[in-house]
């Protein structure tokens, strides 16, 4: 089967293979993958800004068909349509697996990033790490739900929202629009912050009923005023990670206010941080997602809560790799899909 591998450490060094269809070992299932979304994480690996333990397959945002299971599979059987959760390997048994937090364990190994992915025919994933997807859901949007999960558990997980909240969503990507589509399941109005060259998708937003501004352009203090009735922000999602993104975050934030740090940051930022403790403000940072989220997320698509459809820029044959990140690079471009089969 033919699979986009991170082929060794460094920039670059993707690759499309030939690879031998893989076999589901006990307690795993062989997944024919319909779509595989590209993440910006996944345009990281490219410039080597990921952990990554190449030669490996990289892919982790996808939704399929059942194919085979392996020995001890119980729950699940071929001709299932799932989606599967990104963790291959954890131990099961450190404070953070016991808890369900598994994704902090300290042995983890993810799908696309250390254990092969889904930028190929068939991907192999645990049977525990496997979701149904509802007959309301297509593949197209099943594909979506791991950035999703992402965006739910950022905003009911650590936000504690209230239908008299001013929320604040900095960056229109992909992980913005779905933390954008969520807090407005919770709370009537919403703010979201891009740049000039994200106009495309401030008007996505707009059209998912935010107000909007451009951080470059207009004057966000005056709009933040207005916005929150000269209050500032209750919550603020930094969906970015661009150290002047999360800089203007802090002065946005009312005292006491709180701050999720959704997008990953490269490198040290410089930040003030004396006004977290004189404002008392806290500081939550997020990554990836829990089980629950999933399942939540799932019945939000299935009950048409959140729009996925038109966040979706283009689909891809897997021949056509190169080309579907030169998209999903684009900023007028939110979500890109391949299509291996």
């Amino acid at each position: 089967m033919k699979a986009l591998m991170k082929t060794a450490p460094g920039v670059g060094n993707m690759e499309l293979r030939d690879m031998p269809e893989p076999f589901p070992g006990p307690g795993r299932v062989k997944i024919a993958v319909e779509y595989t979304g590209i993440c910006g994480s996944d345009l990281k690996i490219v410039k080597d800004l990921m952990a990554t333990d190449p030669p490996v397959i990289t892919g982790h945002e996808f939704a399929g068909v059942i194919a085979e299971v392996g020995e001890g599979v119980t729950s699940y059987k071929v001709g299932d349509r799932v989606v599967s959760e990104t963790a291959a390997e954890f131990c099961g048994v450190c404070e953070y697996c016991m808890s369900g937090n598994y994704l902090m364990c300290p042995s983890r190994r993810s799908l696309g990033y250390k254990e092969n992915g889904a930028f190929a025919k068939y991907a192999i994933a645990r049977q525990d790490m496997l979701h149904i997807i509802p007959d309301e859901v297509s593949f197209e949007e099943a594909a979506m739900t791991e950035p999703s999960a992402v965006a739910f558990h950022a905003v009911y997980d650590y936000a504690r929202l209230l239908p008299t909240s001013r929320v604040l969503v900095i960056g229109p990507g992909t992980i913005g629009l779905l933390v954008t589509q969520m807090v407005l399941n919770a709370v009537p109005r919403v703010a979201v912050c891009g740049l000039t060259a994200d106009a495309p998708r401030l008007e996505l937003a707009k059209k998912f009923g935010a107000d909007t501004a451009f951080m470059d352009k207009d004057d966000i203090d005056t709009f933040a005023k207005k916005f929150t009735e000269g209050r500032k922000f209750d919550f603020v999602f930094d969906c970015t990670g661009a150290p002047p993104a999360i800089s203007s975050a802090l002065k946005l934030l009312r005292n006491s206010g709180t701050l999720v740090q959704v997008g990953l940051t490269h490198g040290k930022s410089e930040v003030d941080y004396g006004r977290i403790a004189m404002s008392e403000l806290t500081v939550r940072g997020v990554y990836g997602s829990k089980y629950p989220n999933w399942v939540s997320v799932l019945q939000l698509m299935r009950d048409k809560k959140i729009d996925l459809k038109s966040m979706i820029s283009g689909v891809y044959d897997l021949d056509h790799w190169e080309e579907a990140f030169g998209a999903a690079a684009e900023p007028q471009n939110v979500k890109v899909l391949i299509r291996p089969q």
